[in-house]
């Protein structure tokens, strides 16, 4: 097997990724790897053998621990507890960084009044137009809502059942 030219995960994330999955799993994931044959520590070959095995194929996520946390997220879904491949497909479904977030635009108060009285005086053209029914949009999405995106049909079902 060749070298990674990343470094691995230090000992301490790969302990930590194992007792979170030993958490969630139990003794399901423990004796997955049990061998029952002690280093002269005390401690399971089997298990610090996988613990090595997983430390190397995680090298490539050492500078994203984000991935990795998101992928024992993902776990709780999992009934089973996750093999290495199916945890690195986990690690790679992630997204790496999340884009900055934008600053809110600085809106002069005078400027925003002016807008949200717009914004009201469209409302009451719309709501006047349709006899005064604010929730005519929904009606009209719900009566067929194969037409609309479900996120549509949902507020549409919102706004609807929303008190007055």
């Amino acid at each position: 097997m060749a070298e990674s030219s990343k470094p691995m995960l230090p000992p301490a994330w790969i302990d930590r990724i194992f007792l979170r999955l030993q958490g969630m799993y139990g003794s399901i994931w423990v004796d997955r790897w049990r061998t029952g044959v002690l280093s002269p520590d005390g401690y399971d070959l089997g298990t610090l053998n996988a613990k090595l095995t997983w430390a190397e194929s995680l090298s490539g996520f050492a500078d994203q621990p984000d991935r990795i946390h998101r992928a024992l997220d993902a776990c709780r879904e999992l009934d089973m507890p996750p093999s290495l491949p199916e945890f690195v497909k986990l690690c790679r479904q992630g997204v790496a960084d999340m884009p900055p977030r934008l600053e809110a635009p600085k809106v002069p108060r005078d400027v925003a009044r002016q807008r949200a009285a717009a914004a009201a005086e469209a409302a009451e053209a719309i709501a006047t137009k349709r006899g005064g029914d604010m929730r005519a949009w929904a009606r009209d999405i719900l009566a067929n809502p194969k037409k609309y995106p479900s996120a549509s049909v949902r507020l549409a079902q919102e706004a609807i059942t929303a008190p007055e």
